[in-house]
């Protein structure tokens, strides 16, 4: 499988970043007046938080 963003064939660290990115959306949430992007990024931020907290 290629990667459309690049054209490079999708490897497993790929697959782990959405994978991570998806986990975070859900843990966090998606606000009513989010669009997808800025769940995603309000997640990645929320997600980085947590963890640098540890």
């Amino acid at each position: 499988m290629v990667n459309e963003d690049n054209g490079e064939p999708y490897d497993e660290s790929t697959y782990r970043h959405w994978v991570s990115t998806a986990r975070a959306v859900v843990i966090f949430g998606f606000l009513a007046h989010d669009n997808a992007r800025q769940a995603i990024l309000r997640a990645e931020r929320l997600n980085a938080e947590l963890i640098k907290k540890r």
